[in-house]
């Protein structure tokens, strides 16, 4: 996506849960609320809603290092379970994260290709259904799991 541009909601949504895109997250966060702030401030408040007690949510694609927004956040397993389960109670996003692959012409012009990023665990895991396609160097290097429930993320 670049500034400026209108993307239609589909598009974007297969963006988002497909390939992890970044650029989606921020755009959705700022329709949706008006700005990345308090896009992050209404994810905190449903996710206290839904029992989530370990995570902070600041920067809506999930980013934690200096390029995060409002120095980024951290959620547990646990609670990543909790959004996963009640994700899956939405039967788009069920439909578009069990596509293998998306076709659709951009803003641009382009034709756009989006493989499903959660391919290979599908593979390995009959009837799996992935939903988090992306990570940051930050959570794939932590080496001090807690248990859930304890002093924080």
């Amino acid at each position: 996506m670049q500034a400026g541009q209108a993307w239609p909601l589909d598009d974007t949504f297969h963006a988002l849960l497909m390939v992890s895109a970044n650029d989606a997250a921020y755009a959705l966060a700022e329709a949706a609320s008006g700005s990345v702030e308090a896009f992050a401030a209404a994810m905190n408040t449903a996710a206290a809603r839904y029992g989530m007690r370990d995570s902070r949510f600041a920067d809506p694609a999930g980013l934690d290092d200096t390029s995060a927004s409002q120095g980024g956040g951290k959620a547990s397993a646990y609670d990543l379970a909790i959004a996963a389960r009640n994700a899956l109670a939405v039967p788009d996003i069920v439909q578009i994260s069990g596509l293998g692959e998306y076709h659709f012409t951009g803003p641009d012009g382009h034709e756009h290709r989006l493989p499903q990023h959660q391919q290979a665990a599908r593979s390995r895991y009959p009837g799996a259904m992935g939903l988090k396609t992306g990570y940051t160097r930050l959570a794939a290097t932590r080496s001090s799991p807690r248990p859930c429930g304890t002093d924080g993320p």
